[in-house]
């Protein structure tokens, strides 16, 4: 594990209403070797909604990515995006 960070989201929901969900996110970095293929399957076999795909970038592309907010990543804090630029050196 590389760091831990907090996170709350809300929302509304026709049934139960507003809500806030908190959470804990465990952050961990897989290292790949470069000649090994990679497929969804191999990061949660057992559960195909966790992972539908990935790509693979540079790190510090992904932290350019993150704090312009693009839309095709899921949103994080601020102190996710500080925590895994330190990570990565940027």
């Amino acid at each position: 594990r590389m760091f831990t960070v907090t996170s709350a989201i809300e929302g509304e929901t026709e049934k139960h209403g507003k809500y806030i969900c908190r959470e804990y996110q465990d952050v961990f970095i897989l290292k790949w070797k470069a000649d090994a293929p990679m497929e969804s399957h191999d990061f949660a076999p057992m559960v195909k909604e966790e992972v539908s795909g990935f790509d693979i970038i540079d790190g510090q592309e992904l932290i350019l990515k993150l704090r312009k907010g693009d839309e095709e990543l899921v949103p994080r804090s601020g102190q996710y995006i500080d925590a895994l630029a330190k990570v990565f050196g940027c």
